[in-house]
């Protein structure tokens, strides 16, 4: 979660990362988005549009650090299985809108996503 997408994106960039997508409005959490990749890692870059977005309020708790650790997976199950054993439970089914991801939080208010590759 990051406060000004555009700033980001240039220090991501200049840390060898190439976006791979475009700048995308994503109405279910009101915000900005694009996804960026180096050496295997991706990254979601998402900035709220206003002061009534939902990720509006992470920026103050995360103060612009990762919020959200997304795997990608084949074996949903298994995965589901391995992170309930380190305390994390479903949070949200539907992906906030991403039929192929859900996502898992613990107590500490950690964030998992787990993406399910076809």
């Amino acid at each position: 979660v990051v406060d000004c997408l555009e700033k980001s994106l240039h220090v991501f960039k200049m840390l060898g990362y190439k976006q791979n997508s475009g700048v995308y409005y994503d109405e279910v959490i009101d915000s900005r988005a694009c996804f960026l990749k180096n050496a295997g890692v991706s990254v979601k870059l998402i900035e709220p549009v206003d002061d009534n977005s939902v990720i509006k309020e992470l920026i103050k708790e995360s103060e612009d650090q990762a919020y959200i650790v997304c795997y990608e997976t084949t074996e949903l199950e298994r995965a589901a299985q391995k992170l309930g054993k380190e305390g994390f439970e479903l949070f949200d089914k539907e992906g906030l809108g991403n039929e192929n991801t859900v996502f898992f939080k613990n107590a500490n208010r950690e964030f998992i996503g787990v993406y399910i590759a076809s």
